[in-house]
């Protein structure tokens, strides 16, 4: 869980040059980036994944209240928006912050979902 989230931070807080230079020198990270934003031409798809997965982990990995998850990764997807002001070639949208909130809600479902069925294969 902490390796997701520090992961995410540091890619929505990295300068587009960076972002580019993983592109060209990593195929494996660039070819699944280029095909979810092809793919999304409304909805920052990429924004999305990353944040159902954040929210998925830290559900998982966090025995709290499901309002408290939340709570955390919108503080930390206003955040980073607000931190991309001082990040070269990053534009802060608040659309993103909303998108994030949604993958995180996503996650979070699926999460619960997992946790609900671990239950009841145990007879809970």
């Amino acid at each position: 869980m902490g390796v997701c989230l520090v992961s995410l931070v540091c890619l929505l807080l990295a300068p587009n040059t960076f972002l580019r230079f993983l592109r060209i020198q990593y195929p494996w990270i660039g070819w699944p980036m280029n095909w979810i934003e092809a793919h999304s031409a409304s909805i920052n798809l990429a924004h999305v994944i990353a944040f159902v997965a954040l929210g998925f982990a830290v559900k998982l990995g966090m025995a709290v209240r499901t309002r408290y998850v939340l709570a955390l990764i919108a503080t930390l997807s206003v955040a980073s928006e607000i931190a991309q002001f001082w990040v070269p070639g990053r534009t802060p949208r608040l659309t993103d912050a909303g998108v994030d909130v949604a993958g995180a809600l996503a996650g979070i479902a699926l999460a619960r979902l997992v946790l609900w069925m671990r239950a009841r294969a145990r007879g809970e």
